[in-house]
């Protein structure tokens, strides 16, 4: 392991890139096969029922998070017994908690769903929120330790049996591939239970468990709001259009899966490394690591990645998948909802840092609202999903904005709108080049005019490359002071 903080940062990166990498590969390449083999209204009916397995956060009352930063701490203290003991308690109370997200999805499914395939998924789902009880714990605990190998198995273990679902959907359509992620979670569950570092047991500590609820309400209903409101936009759609558009909506994952791996695993990296390093240290410069640095990094790399996603994105899909076309529009839209998104990763760590986790529920809280209403009236008013893509960034940019602004705040920092002007010139300078390299770059055949876009937007980036090398070596002369 390297000495220098940017370089345990860099080396941790890599070592949980490698396998996400490579899932994430595979997750594409399953997508596509699953999305092309079930059909818009089949792959939609199963990207709705999905998005329920996030609700078991709903019943966690933060305290995995809580974990995620105390028991890091615990361990650079020394203090390795209260390290355990709150690791188990956590692990006790998701063995009772996870199974009431389960059984109120089979009720919901028995008694309210009258679809054969939405029912059937919702099943499947409440069944993997069982397997994910120690799925999920192991992967928290991985990330703890800084023992990124685990979780990079973890990753090829999940690869290998999408590609064997990939088997199952073409044999057995929408069944296979329901069986498909049930024998991937549980094989993921059975593969971390052996890798656990210390032997789990049943521990139950009612002042310990009160200690931990009052730290992880706050950030609880932050998780709450967040995860509603996050999912909602597919809700709305497949409940005031139809799973045929959410299977249309969907196509935003194509370019969101890629952009998502990158930053989330960054934002998890930086930390941990940081939590372990500076302990419960949250002086001005600390919490300055958490959030400027990493936030500078991913506007100036990530929105180059994101135009060339946006430009090659209707031939891949007029080639691939051309029952998804309808979708093209709202998938190139979503892709600067993830980008702000994204960035808020990094202002929700400061702010856990900071304690002040309940501005991160207000915050959502206030966007979620602003989604949901204006998901709603675009629909109404006839703009289908691409009027709830387009209320979805509108959404996430007020959101990043807000929780920037709350750690300058809190951190008594005056100069938060320069830095955050600053954090958004970026995008709208690739921006720009792409509406420019659109205006004049057209052409009757999509892909001849994707590959034309492609090469000059790439030509106009030149001088931004070199320019992002230079910034980057200057964060990480900031990163070692």
């Amino acid at each position: 392991m390297p000495n220098s903080l940017s370089s345990k940062i860099l080396y941790s990166l890599k070592q949980l890139l490698v396998g996400k990498i490579l899932y994430t590969v595979v997750g594409f390449i399953s997508a596509y096969a699953f999305a092309k083999q079930l059909g818009p209204e089949t792959y939609g009916t199963w990207q709705t029922a999905i998005t329920f397995l996030g609700y078991s956060v709903l019943f966690a009352m933060g305290l995995p998070f809580v974990m995620r930063r105390d028991f890091i701490q615990f361990r650079k203290e020394g203090l390795l017994e209260d390290a355990y003991n709150m690791a188990n308690q956590v692990l006790s109370y998701s063995l009772l908690a996870n199974p009431v997200l389960s059984l109120l999805l089979i009720i919901y499914a028995f008694f309210f769903v009258h679809d054969k395939n939405f029912f059937y998924g919702l099943l499947a789902v409440a069944l993997l929120n069982l397997f994910n009880i120690i799925g999920g714990f192991g992967d928290i605990l991985a990330k703890a330790y800084n023992n990124y190998s685990i979780i990079k198995k973890s990753q090829f273990i999940l690869s290998g049996f999408l590609v064997f679902t990939i088997a199952l959907v073409y044999l057995f359509g929408y069944f296979g591939l329901i069986w498909g992620f049930i024998v991937a979670y549980f094989a993921n569950s059975i593969y971390y239970y052996i890798t656990r570092p210390f032997y789990y047991k049943w521990y139950w500590n009612n002042s310990l468990l009160k200690k931990m609820m009052v730290i992880g309400i706050p950030l609880y209903f932050a998780n709450i709001v967040q995860t509603v409101f996050s999912s909602i936009d597919r809700l709305i759609i497949a409940g005031t259009l139809s799973f045929h558009e959410v299977g249309f909506y969907s196509l935003a994952s194509l370019v969101k899966t890629p952009l998502t791996l990158l930053v989330s695993s960054l934002s998890i990296v930086v930390f941990t490394e940081l939590n372990e390093k500076f302990g419960k240290d949250n002086s001005v410069n600390v919490v300055k690591l958490h959030l400027e640095v990493p936030q500078i990094l991913v506007s100036y790399l990530l929105p180059p990645i994101m135009i060339l996603g946006i430009i090659i994105l209707p031939a891949i899909t007029t080639f691939f998948l051309p029952k998804y076309i309808p979708g093209i529009i709202a998938a190139q839209i979503s892709t600067f909802s993830v980008f702000f998104l994204l960035l808020t990763g990094f202002s929700s760590n400061a702010l856990f840092i900071l304690n002040k986790q309940k501005l991160e529920a207000f915050s959502f809280l206030i966007v979620g609202i602003i989604n949901t209403l204006g998901s709603f009236l675009v629909i109404k008013i006839g703009y289908g999903i691409n009027g709830v893509a387009s209320i979805s960034v509108v959404s996430y940019f007020v959101y990043d904005f807000i929780m920037t602004y709350w750690v300058y705040k809190n951190i008594n920092d005056k100069n938060h709108f320069k830095i955050q002007i600053t954090k958004y010139i970026p995008i709208v300078y690739v921006l720009l080049i792409y509406a420019f390299d659109n205006y004049f770059i057209r052409a009757n055949n999509v892909y001849i005019e994707s590959i034309l876009q492609a090469f000059l937007f790439l030509v106009f980036m030149v001088p931004y490359t070199f320019y992002i090398i230079k910034k980057i070596k200057t964060l990480n002369i900031n990163i070692n002071i």
